[in-house]
């Protein structure tokens, strides 16, 4: 096979390659696992990362979330991530 051939099959796979990369990748969100709420014991920082627990109400974090259920000895457990 001569050289511009080879050139022409690498720009063919990289014009093709991010066609179905992107596909095959999951996103990161659909791996996170529900909060462990045994971590969160100090104070809680401020960032927006908001989760949904089964009393259909948003916390903007998991640190929130968790101070929530381990202070008012509430029944609520996680649901989903994301807003409700």
């Amino acid at each position: 096979m001569s050289l511009l051939s080879w050139i022409k099959v690498i720009f063919i796979i990289a014009l093709a390659f991010p066609l179905y990369s992107e596909t095959s990748f999951a996103s990161v969100s659909e791996f996170k696992l529900p909060p462990d709420c045994k971590l969160y014991t100090g104070a809680c920082t401020s960032e927006y990362v908001p989760l949904c627990a089964t009393n259909a109400k948003t916390y903007d974090n998991d640190c929130l979330f968790c101070r929530e259920k381990i202070e008012n000895n509430a029944n609520i457990d996680f649901h989903h991530f994301g807003v409700c």
